[in-house]
């Protein structure tokens, strides 16, 4: 039986079998690819491990076959088995002197014996290296998941307000996820092993019968990749909805009160469960077709066996009884073959509809285009003399409209400064750059003299307590939130901080004190509780600078007064930044800075703008007609 297969005949079948190849890499495939190997290198005893004991556990395998071919051989051609060991060279000839003197029977029995036990070793050794394969792959999803979540909480505040948290959350829990290739890896290497080692084999017992099964394994290869197309784009599917799954989830959970009270819950359900469905419905269709893998394999490979076994039927003639022994041994190695031809072409439709997850982790992870928070730099450990902005101007990053233009103004030390001026004039964006959040588009900030883009963030920070109008609180107790991140603290310390805030009265009462729950975004406190809550945490960390940004804009006058009062009481050291909206919360401060689109066209003493009569006294005579009306409606 001869078959001629053109060279790249011959190459187009080994790519169908060996389908590794055939990945279609883009630039996010390939930094994916690198990220994984990279980590992976990290541990290289691992690798080598895998390596070695799945080549040995091919190696037991061959082992396997050919001893049960030598068996099969003693018993029907009754020769003596030194004869059939003497192409094995000094070892043949060593291995015959002990077995020349037993019968072919006894000999028969002896190589099953070994070649059981070299079965059961390479069991044994393809399990050691599956053992170093998961050891691996945990190690690497546990790499991934650390890295994934220091690469988001490093973003710049710019870099991270661009995407929804939802989607940030989404990405971190995929990245866990891609040393699930390691295991692919393993077992396409093992499946490699054993299928060159069958191949070896059938070659050995026959050339021509060989040639056509490893055709026929090529043909159904080059069929199956017919699927892999579909089956990458059901893999986009799923990672794609897996991901607005999260974001929805996360934003609709967020929102309990807006959902409830605009009676839209059936929206957000259905949202998130079409976003599920459409990822469940993808899953399910991959799968189904991967699960064809395996009653395609075996429907050939019976095939194949029926079709070997009418050949070698009808070729023997004469010689049947010699040569159907033999040919049930091929077949023997054939049927031991196939499985791992499935095994590589369900790694093949795995890696497939794995394309998505490694290319949306390579963009994710890649570093190139993000703009991550400053590291290093001078230290600084507290404010000596003033802060000045020079001549500030900013723009959010994308944008061509200026937030600040010409910003000049110096805050020293143990000065009380408040913004004021109408939404959109650009007070959070002072803030938001004293923080260090967003640096200017041109001009400067200094502190004592020294640019502020050259001093350590984190030293800066440390130093400055914010409260904000939209406070965030942990779903946590009040210990907790007021010693937020702080490791060694005393209850002390926290209770003096709330008194501080004048919260301690409220927190006597609640059912545990300092350890009772707050629920989500302490939605159990009122508005004026949250904030002195808020206030409490940032005056716990005995800052120098503080930042009150809208802080006591929604509060009613009780909450407000006793903030203000909480102010006043404050040492005179600590320099205060206020931005707002009640003119009356500001009466008090050293300098109030009028802004209007981002300019500064008022700044002085209270009294002194209301005798002005400028921007600020107009402001200000409308917000004491509408407190007016107010006390008149209520009258």
């Amino acid at each position: 039986m001869k078959l001629v297969l053109g060279r790249q005949g011959f190459k187009a079948i080994l790519r169908s079998v060996f389908t590794f190849s055939t990945l279609h890499l883009t630039s996010d495939h390939r930094d994916g690819f690198k990220l994984v190997a990279k980590t992976a290198l990290q541990h290289r005893w691992l690798i080598v491990a895998a390596f070695f004991f799945n080549v040995l556990a091919g190696i037991f395998e061959g082992g396997t076959m050919g001893i049960l071919a030598l068996a099969v051989s003693v018993l029907i051609e009754q020769k003596p088995v030194t004869s059939m060991l003497t192409g094995f060279g000094s070892m043949g000839v060593y291995l015959g002197s002990f077995l020349a003197d037993l019968t072919a029977d006894t000999v028969f029995l002896i190589l099953v014996g070994v070649a059981v036990s070299t079965q059961v070793l390479k069991s044994m050794v393809a399990y050691v290296a599956k053992y170093a394969a998961i050891t691996l792959q945990f190690r690497v999803n546990r790499h991934f998941q650390e890295t994934s979540t220091n690469h988001v909480m490093e973003y710049s505040y710019g870099e991270i307000i661009k995407q929804p948290s939802g989607i940030l959350a989404g990405l971190i829990g995929q990245a866990a996820q891609v040393g699930g290739m390691i295991m692919v890896a393993n077992e396409a290497l093992l499946s490699t092993t054993l299928f060159l080692t069958y191949i070896v084999m059938m070659f050995v017992f026959s050339f021509p019968l060989a040639l056509v099964a490893l055709v026929i394994v090529g043909l159904m290869s080059f069929g199956l990749a017919q699927l892999r197309t579909y089956i990458r784009a059901l893999g986009e599917r799923i990672i794609s909805g897996g991901l607005k799954t999260t974001k929805a989830s996360i934003e609709f959970l967020q929102a309990p009160r807006l959902l409830r009270a605009n009676g839209i819950t059936k929206y957000a359900k259905d949202m998130i469960n079409a976003f599920r469905a459409d990822a469940l419905q993808a899953g399910e269709t991959s799968s189904k077709l991967k699960a064809l893998v395996g009653p395609v394999v075996d429907v050939l490979t019976i095939i194949t066996a029926g079709i070997f076994l009418v050949g070698g039927y009808l070729i023997a003639g004469d010689n049947l009884m010699e040569r159907i022994p033999k040919l049930l041994l091929f077949l023997l190695i054939l049927n031991r073959m196939m499985p791992q031809v499935r095994s590589l072409n369900e790694v093949r439709l795995g890696l497939a509809s794995s394309e998505y997850l490694l290319s949306t982790t390579g963009k994710f992870l890649r570093t190139e285009d993000k703009e991550f928070e400053r590291t290093g730099g001078r230290r600084f450990d507290r404010l000596r003399e003033t802060i000045c902005f020079e001549n500030v101007t900013f723009n959010y990053p994308g944008t061509s409209t200026q937030v600040l233009t010409d910003f000049t103004c110096d805050i020293t030390k143990g000065e009380t400064v408040a913004l004021v001026g109408a939404s959109g004039a650009g007070k959070s964006t002072v803030a938001s750059l004293l923080l260090g959040l967003f640096e200017p588009t041109s001009g400067r900030i200094t502190v004592d003299g020294i640019d502020l883009r050259s001093l350590d963030l984190s030293d800066w920070r440390r130093r400055i307590g914010s409260v904000d109008q939209e406070v965030f609180l942990l779903n946590a107790s009040v210990l907790d939130n007021i010693a937020l991140a702080v490791d060694e603290y005393t209850i002390s310390d926290v209770v003096a901080a709330a008194r501080r805030a004048h919260a301690h009265g409220f927190v006597e009462k609640l059912p545990h004190k300092y350890n009772s729950m707050i629920g989500d975004r302490g939605v159990t406190l009122s508005g004026g509780q949250q904030q002195r809550l808020a206030l409490a945490r940032a005056l716990f960390r005995a800052p120098g600078i503080l930042i009150l940004d809208e802080a006591t804009s929604s509060l009613d006058s009780h909450s407000e007064r006793l903030i203000q009062k909480t102010l006043e009481e404050l040492p005179a050291s600590i320099t205060m930044l206020i931005i707002a909206h009640r003119l009356s919360t500001i009466s008090a401060a050293d300098k109030i800075i009028v802004m209007e689109q981002g300019r500064i066209v008022e700044s002085g003493k209270f009294k002194d703008l209301i005798s002005a009569a400028g921007t600020f006294e107009k402001l200000w005579r409308v917000q004491v007609n509408e407190r007016d009306r107010a006390v008149n409606m209520d009258v």
